[in-house]
């Protein structure tokens, strides 16, 4: 069997891994996401409305411009020699319209079509609004179903369409459930880098105060260079201060974030209003 690899390319950062050099690869992607790929072979727009674009009109003229063997698929005429109108109704009846729920499952049903021995998507994780409802499950269909038919699938390690909703009965979850763990993970990060940053701050406010203190001991020395010292003292203390703010701000955060994983998201828990405490941000429980 000879071996076809399709890329499958979203926006999420896990875009970037891509196996854009290796030519056994071929690279799929979406609207105008493609003219900002390193390469791209197959771009899918699905739309039959372009009012998100700023000119729709100069948009469809690119695409109208598009030469092969780069293939423009799409649901109606777009024109341009390199336009192909998916079949979508064939599809639908092969796999079930229900699950065709964004252009990300047109490409891997349109990708399933050519018996590919490789499916991989990067930038794709669908943790959002009606993404996580709606467009997750079709999607996760999709490569279950590819499993099952003998293809490999590849996804970055950290691809949230790895994860598995808790199963009935034991789920309680909402779409906030990946935004709020990855917001925690970020916000732990700034954390970290302001605490630094205010460590360093204090240590050279405390050397500016200290050596204020040895110029005043020396009384012959300029009031000029001590105004100076002064004025930049005052300016390393409204640095310092500016730098506790947000940290505190930043540790409030957290803690809201935490507690809104821990009631809604990871444990299974009920609401606990007004209970939340600084032990959130090291134990909020298990996850």
């Amino acid at each position: 069997m000879a071996v076809k690899k399709i890329a499958i390319i979203g926006t999420s950062p896990s875009c970037k891994k891509a196996p854009y050099g290796d030519r056994s690869w071929e690279i799929w992607s979406f609207n105008r996401t493609c003219f900002d790929l390193k390469r791209w072979d197959r771009l899918f727009e699905i739309h039959q409305k372009w009012d998100y674009e700023p000119d729709p009109k100069a948009y469809l003229d690119r695409l109208k411009k598009v030469k092969p063997p780069k293939k423009v698929m799409s649901i109606i005429p777009l024109g341009g020699p390199a336009n192909i109108v998916i079949d979508r109704e064939a599809l639908f009846k092969k796999y079930g319209a229900i699950w065709i729920s964004s252009s990300i499952t047109y490409a891997i049903a349109c990708a399933l079509e050519e018996k590919p021995t490789d499916i991989g998507l990067w930038g794709i994780d669908m943790e959002s609004r009606e993404e996580y409802v709606v467009q997750f499950a079709g999607c996760r269909h999709f490569i279950d179903m590819a499993k099952v038919l003998g293809i490999k699938i590849h996804l970055p390690h950290d691809c949230l369409l790895r994860r598995d909703p808790h199963p009935y009965a034991d789920r309680f979850e909402t779409t906030l459930a990946l935004t709020l763990e990855s917001k925690a993970k970020y916000i732990e990060k700034l954390i970290d880098r302001v605490e630094c940053q205010l460590s360093a701050a204090e240590a050279g406010m405390n050397q500016r105060l200290g050596r204020i203190r040895e110029m005043y001991l020396h009384a012959d020395l300029p009031y000029e260079d001590v105004d100076k010292q002064e004025a930049k003292a005052a300016e390393d203390k409204w640095y310092v201060e500016k730098l506790t703010a947000s940290l505190n701000r930043l540790r409030g955060e957290l803690i809201a974030t935490q507690h809104y994983k821990r009631l809604f998201v990871w444990n299974v828990l009920p609401p606990e209003f007004g209970e939340e405490t600084t032990t959130d941000i090291e134990d909020c429980g298990p996850i």
